[in-house]
């Protein structure tokens, strides 16, 4: 399923729902981007690479397109008074630019994704935010938002604890299986698998 139907039906499910709900959404459309031909192609900003780098860029618009929407649908709903959105992704692609060349900067561009976290004023304040993360960091910030304060058996750290050295917040990260490791701005590469 395309991601622009994926999310039509979801609202359509939300819409409906009880309150309070929990879901989550993965979109696909941007996996398969060798082979796709996406409506929004030719809004893509242009850039330099390889044919499956530019596909992947498309794809990637797509997405961001089909989410803006679905963002869109809420806030002109009533769901828009007390939901929270959370868009993130787990990985970027084994494609680069043209001037990328060094293995650990492509390592770097290959796990750095954004986080996005949207939601009423009164409980996200709008801004940027440099912390350093990753996906075991979602739940306990999530908790941190919603103000529950139970203990719990996270592995990660919430991202508004700003009593957290940076040199003491780490991402752990694979390449194939090869445990990769970054705290603050020092990065170790295993050469050991997990297999």
């Amino acid at each position: 399923m395309n991601d622009c139907e994926m999310f039509d039906h979801v609202y359509n499910v939300l819409e409906n729902s009880s309150e309070p709900f929990f879901a989550q959404i993965t979109t696909l459309s941007n996996h398969v981007a060798k082979e796709s031909i996406y409506p929004t192609q030719n809004q893509t900003p242009p850039t330099k690479g390889s044919g499956k780098y530019i596909k992947y860029t498309e794809g990637i618009y797509y997405t961001d397109y089909a989410v803006s929407q679905f963002i869109e649908k809420i806030l002109n709903s009533d769901l828009a008074e007390d939901t929270i959105v959370i868009a993130m992704g787990d990985h970027g692609l084994w494609l680069f630019p043209d001037n990328v060349k060094e293995p650990m900067e492509k390592l770097e561009i290959m796990f750095r994704v954004p986080l996005c976290i949207w939601g009423p004023e009164d409980i996200i304040t709008p801004g940027h935010d440099g912390t350093l993360g990753s996906q075991v960091d979602l739940s306990p910030t999530l908790m941190d938002y919603l103000n529950i304060k139970h203990k719990n058996t996270f592995l990660g750290q919430s991202l508004l604890n700003q009593d957290i050295p940076a040199n003491e917040r780490y991402v752990v990260t694979l390449l194939g299986s090869i445990p990769h490791i970054r705290v603050g701005d020092t990065f170790s590469l295993s050469k050991s698998r997990l297999d």
